[in-house]
């Protein structure tokens, strides 16, 4: 891995199920190399069972863009440069955010950043383009894909120390 540094602060946002119907999202903030600048997370929150009836399939990306994800972003001290999520219907928060938003996963099983699968809002797909540099040369630092395990990490921590 390379040794010098490389200028970016990347935010990876992730909404969580749990048991009985409640939703949380999380973020953490990284620098170029992969270090923490930052970690914010929402309540839970209780869905009944009329509102997943109402709301269906689109539950998830209802409480992502409309209820959580944008309030997260926007309660961070430093500005993304990019924001990176696990969900691709989390990619309609580009409506809500200046700075470019990219579903990445895994092509295939072995976990290698080469076999990484991007995708964009279909109206920003400049935002790819412009981001593509950066996020290669943070593959080079770090496992762009392990901020979401911090996250899921840091969530199971919290709730022990209830």
């Amino acid at each position: 891995m390379s040794t010098t540094s490389v200028e970016a602060h990347i935010a990876y946002l992730t909404i969580m199920e749990e048991p009985k119907d409640t939703f949380s999202e999380a973020l953490i903030l990284v620098d170029g190399n992969g270090y923490p600048i930052d970690y914010r997370y929402t309540d839970k929150i209780s869905v009944t069972e009329i509102q997943r009836a109402i709301y269906g399939a689109k539950l998830k990306e209802y409480l992502s863009t409309e209820i959580f994800g944008t309030k997260l972003l926007n309660d961070l001290e430093h500005q993304p440069t990019i924001v990176l999520v696990n969900e691709e219907y989390m990619l309609k928060l580009r409506d809500k955010i200046d700075y470019p938003i990219i579903f990445v996963q895994n092509e295939n099983s072995n976990m290698s950043n080469s076999q990484l699968k991007k995708i964009t809002h279909p109206e920003n797909e400049k935002d790819l383009e412009k981001s593509e540099a950066l996020l290669i040369k943070c593959e080079k630092k770090f496992d762009i894909l392990e901020p979401f395990n911090r996250i899921n990490q840091a969530i199971k921590s919290f709730e022990n120390e209830k």
